[in-house]
């Protein structure tokens, strides 16, 4: 385990004898279309059989920001 302790984000050893990173006991992936830091291209697909959303370091989901004027509309 990577994490010495009982977290939400927690790891398990994938067939490859990789370590996965998981939250509440579900693997996390990469967006294959994110290239930078910050990139969040693959926030709120439907694929695979759910939804996939960004997730920060602490393991709360990020929201997209909107690119709007400032006037929150």
């Amino acid at each position: 385990m990577l994490f010495p302790f009982h977290t939400i984000l927690n790891s398990t050893q994938r067939s490859d004898g990789k370590p996965q990173i998981t939250y509440n006991g579900h693997p996390l992936y990469l967006f294959v279309k994110d290239r930078r830091p910050g990139d969040t291209n693959g926030e709120g697909l439907t694929a695979f059989g759910g939804s996939w959303f960004a997730l920060s370091p602490a393991g709360n989901q990020v929201s997209a920001q909107s690119p709007g004027n400032g006037y929150g509309y």
